[in-house]
């Protein structure tokens, strides 16, 4: 089994093409440098370096060598700094439910900040409508969920997280004012696409139009986010969807993104655990991510609002 002693300092003769000079990088003596160029070719019974009165130079067989070595100390490297990564952060598993409007545009980075930082941390991910979330916190079935404020449960461990607001969205039309924040009391009648009875999002936004006198004239239910886009795209359907998974569509124009002035509609997020399962730091951990995560969100929603691309 050939060193990497033998092999680094292989490496340092070859690259500065002297037995003295590479001595002085590796802070050894010449004749140390010697002996382990010695051993080498005595072990691979091969020739590895010309010595002359000019210096030294590698064999057709050194350099053959010189570049395996680099690759193989590069590797060795690498492991190390692999190994040595799993040293820091939390430790443990952790299983997380997110809703449709958390894993479009929010939950990718949250995640990768997650792995780098906590490589112990072992994460799964179940995304689910935010009635089913509960359910599964309750049953402990899932450690951490992000859902839309409710009246939980004393079993239940609730902190909150940020507001977002709802945007409406529609095909994307020639002059359709993507962008423009719209009155929805001009609008209605409506024609709707909503998630199924019984969702949080669906009754809040329902009682928030009846209460401005805003006649919904038709709602289909879909409970697909991607069935929800394409609907939407080729009807005249409209949603009304969380602004922080519309970021794609608001920047690229996909379809026609609107703020609400009237009435606004917002959305408060809670984080929620099952006191009986839940790891404290692991929670404070994701809570910190996914508001940073989402305050970026915002941001980039706000520039577009305000900037005259969004004419």
């Amino acid at each position: 089994m050939l060193s990497t002693s033998n092999l680094k300092t292989f490496i340092a003769v070859v690259e500065t093409a002297s037995f003295t000079t590479a001595a002085v990088r590796l802070h050894a003596t010449q004749s140390g440098v010697s002996q382990q160029i010695a051993k080498l070719e005595e072990q691979l019974d091969v020739q590895l370096i010309d010595r002359t009165v000019n210096g030294a130079s590698p064999t057709p067989a050194g350099k053959r060598l010189y570049e395996k070595a680099l690759m193989i100390i590069d590797l060795l490297v690498q492991a190390e700094s692999e190994a040595r990564a799993f040293r820091k952060g939390l430790e443990g598993s952790v299983h997380i439910g997110l809703m449709p409007a958390l894993t479009r545009v929010i939950a990718g980075p949250v995640h990768r900040r997650v792995i780098k930082n906590h490589p112990n941390l072992a994460i799964q991910i179940t995304e689910q409508v935010s009635t089913d979330l509960i359910q599964s916190v309750l049953k402990g079935d899932i450690e951490f969920a992000i859902v839309p404020m409710f009246e939980a449960p004393e079993s239940i461990f609730c902190q909150p997280l940020r507001t977002t607001y709802e945007v409406l969205v529609q095909a994307s039309k020639p002059g359709d004012h993507h962008g423009h924040p719209i009155d929805l009391r001009g609008l209605h009648p409506m024609r709707l696409v909503l998630q199924s009875p019984g969702s949080i999002r669906r009754e809040k936004i329902l009682n928030e139009l009846r209460a401005y006198g805003i006649e919904v004239k038709e709602v289909i239910s879909i409970d697909s986010m991607f069935g929800t886009f394409e609907f939407v795209n080729q009807t005249d359907f409209v949603a009304i969807l969380p602004a922080i998974m519309m970021v794609p569509e608001a920047f690229n124009r996909g379809l026609c993104i609107r703020p609400i002035s009237n009435p606004q509609i917002g959305l408060d997020l809670i984080a929620i655990e099952n006191k009986t399962k839940r790891n404290p730091q692991v929670g404070s951990m994701l809570l910190r991510e996914y508001v940073c995560e989402i305050d970026q969100a915002h941001c980039q929603l706000d520039s577009l609002w305000q900037s005259p691309r969004a004419t």
